[in-house]
């Protein structure tokens, strides 16, 4: 068909010198181009600008198809092996993260692709031409490597400061959506390797995405296996919420290595506590003392026995008029108040659980 093409267009005068294979290799060669070439004609009762934009299509679809076949040489093979290698001592549940990417010339993707096309008056003959320079295409991927790896390691920051914070699910939920970009990092490694034959390792980064990849997966393993709590913190200070306390509280436990759920099906343990001022003194010239009461209920998350439940004066000898915070400012008299109470809490809470 390319042959009847040549003699066609030549006939017309008008024909691009791209239209002849040997013209056409010369201008676009293998070594500096990915090409892709189609040859059609108009259909019956089909627009002359259908025709060539269907053509045009089919120029991208078979400079896809040449693509394809290039994934399978051994270059790509070996680049793959690297990033397998990369992958290597994961464990199943962090596998399942990964995904094999579609070879398929849907999923091939072509970059500044540019399309060049000509057809007779009278759409009896259509040809194009579908071209990229290889050079350009290895730039594109490059960037978008370093852009995806940027992604990963911010995402591995993030995961890192919510489990500092104990928040378990967030941290699983980051580091996980972070190695789903593994495949569409590999696709743009075999991709750059494919367009460059003398591609190295520190080309694809592949020392940095290994430790970005082993660095998502540490989080991970750390966290599934985590004690996670799940806990309700009801306080009021003269009527308004202390919300301070709840963060006291987490901090404390924190410190513990203790990690957070927003569901209460996923804790291991729950956690209730009512904490409220039951009672203020002050004489003219003293501090301000303010006391802390309230309950404080554990429960096992898998059980759902309840194996301590009590009022917070009593979890530690010596408050029985409740925990005392004292200061010259009500306020900082309060939070001290909590902030002790905080404490007694978090002590208490890892005593019964490590029973």
């Amino acid at each position: 068909m390319m042959m009847l093409s040549s003699t066609f267009c030549h006939s017309q005068g008008d024909c691009p010198e791209w239209s002849n294979v040997d013209n056409r290799r010369l201008a676009f060669p293998d070594k500096t181009y990915f090409t892709g070439y189609a040859v059609g004609q108009q259909d019956n009762g089909e627009s002359i600008s259908d025709a060539v934009a269907r053509i045009e299509n089919n120029a991208r679809a078979d400079a896809a198809s040449h693509i394809e076949v290039k994934v399978e040489s051994s270059t790509i093979n070996n680049v793959e092996s690297l990033q397998k290698e990369g992958r290597e001592g994961l464990d199943e549940s962090i596998q399942s993260y990964f995904s094999q990417t579609s070879r398929t010339s849907t999923t091939i993707q072509i970059p500044n692709l540019q399309v060049l096309s000509w057809h007779s008056l009278n759409g009896d003959e259509i040809i194009a031409l579908a071209y990229v320079k290889k050079k350009d295409f290895a730039r594109y991927h490059d960037r978008q490597i370093e852009l995806l790896l940027g992604k990963m390691e911010d995402a591995h920051i993030s995961a890192t400061e919510q489990e500092h914070q104990g928040s378990k699910m967030k941290a699983i939920r980051i580091a996980g959506e972070a190695l789903q970009k593994c495949p569409q990092v590999e696709y743009n490694q075999r991709m750059l390797a494919l367009a460059d034959s003398e591609t190295t390792v520190e080309d694809l980064q592949m020392e940095r995405y290994k430790t970005i990849v082993r660095n998502l997966a540490a989080v991970i393993s750390r966290l599934k296996n985590a004690t996670a709590f799940f806990i309700i913190c009801n306080t009021s200070t003269h009527n308004e919420d202390h919300v301070t306390f709840d963060r006291e509280v987490r901090g404390k436990l924190s410190e513990h290595g203790c990690n957070f759920v927003d569901n209460r099906d996923d804790a291991d343990w729950i956690i209730e506590i009512d904490a409220n001022v039951i009672n203020t003194t002050h004489r003219d010239g003293m501090a301000f003392f303010v006391y802390v009461d309230g309950t404080l209920s554990i429960q096992n998350g898998t059980t759902k026995q309840i194996i301590l439940k009590g009022r917070l004066s009593t979890l530690e000898d010596g408050h029985y008029d409740g925990i005392k915070g004292g200061d010259f400012n009500v306020e900082r008299a309060t939070r001290i108040a909590y902030k002790n109470t905080a404490q007694i809490v978090a002590d208490v809470i890892m005593k019964q659980i490590q029973k």
